[in-house]
């Protein structure tokens, strides 16, 4: 077999080159290739993961708005509910306070006790006498229990409709006037009426919003 002269090792030098440097430029492009991919499938990932994180962010905060509107409107609802039971409660005071003139031997046992009760306070404070205010319809039953315990006392009572405008019971003054026991039907109504509330409050949807 003839040796290759200068021409055919030069055109085998550079078919060796070109091939080396085609293989070269091949396995770059491969790489750079495989890189995009990479980087892209990464930059794809993370977009996917930002868009889950801010639909869940967004899903949340909707659902805290529901579950915020939720409990508001629960707490209305706990609070309109005590107030309407409140006022049936209250309702039922007021009835219970005035069945009672229903009953005239009743009333007239509360009015002596209303009465008795008054002078015990207002006596050791130095109003022996006393003065009774109650309503033009109670005035009689109201005369007639106060003339009873001015016998009993051993005092005198004196008896006004004058200036009482309340629907039952009396307000019990000492003589001079400086002393009042308030024990008509709405004083004692309004007295009472905190303690129904928080009586209320402690066991109507205890475990609610106070």
């Amino acid at each position: 077999m003839p040796l290759p002269d200068d021409i055919d090792l030069l055109c085998i030098a550079i078919k060796d080159k070109a091939k080396k440097e085609a293989e070269k430029i091949i396995s770059d492009a491969k790489e750079r290739a495989e890189h995009i991919i990479s980087t892209g499938t990464q930059e794809i990932k993370r977009e996917l993961e930002a868009q889950k994180l801010a639909l869940k962010r967004k899903a949340y905060q909707e659902a805290k708005k529901k579950t915020d509107s939720a409990q508001l409107e629960a707490r209305r609802l706990v609070m309109r509910t005590r107030e309407e039971i409140f006022t049936r409660v209250m309702d039922m005071v007021h009835k219970n306070l005035s069945s009672f003139k229903r009953d005239p031997e009743a009333y007239k046992k509360m009015l002596h006790a209303m009465i008795e009760q008054a002078a015990s306070v207002i006596a050791p404070q130095g109003g022996k006498n006393l003065v009774v205010l109650c309503n033009d319809n109670d005035f009689t039953l109201v005369n007639e229990v106060a003339t009873d315990i001015a016998s009993k006392r051993g005092i005198k009572v004196s008896v006004s409709k004058e200036e009482m405008t309340s629907e039952g019971g009396v307000m019990v003054l000492s003589e001079d006037r400086t002393m009042v026991v308030d024990l008509s039907f709405e004083a004692i109504s309004s007295r009472i009426e905190p303690k129904i509330r928080s009586l209320v409050a402690k066991t109507v949807f205890a475990g609610g919003e106070q």
